[in-house]
């Protein structure tokens, strides 16, 4: 039995509505998903930041690209990372800091 459902695409509009291609032949990318189910309590279930409070299955839906032409799979970090986006962490106390300076 299937306790809940993790969705790793945390970045919707990049993904659907920003196109994307293929580093190797330039093809235009097409976004994939994936299912899979895995216990919850599994050392994969970490690798997908699911829920330690869950118990059971959970089913996993996973967004990648893949190339029609040269079938070239590429996850969402790695386009990211090839497209020149970086992913800046920002804690607690430096998202004050930036929410008074925009007062």
């Amino acid at each position: 039995m299937i306790s809940g459902t993790k969705h790793t695409n945390d970045d919707v509009l990049y993904t659907v509505f920003k196109k994307h291609y293929c580093p190797e032949c330039q093809a235009k990318l097409k976004r994939t998903k994936t299912t899979l189910v895995v216990n919850a309590s599994s050392p994969e279930a970490r690798k997908y930041d699911i829920d330690p409070y869950i118990i059971g299955e959970v089913k996993v839906q996973l967004v990648d690209f893949r190339c029609p032409m040269c079938g070239k799979e590429i996850s969402i970090e790695d386009m990211k990372r090839i497209e020149g986006y970086y992913v800046v962490e920002v804690d607690e106390a430096e998202a004050d800091i930036l929410d008074e300076t925009r007062r």
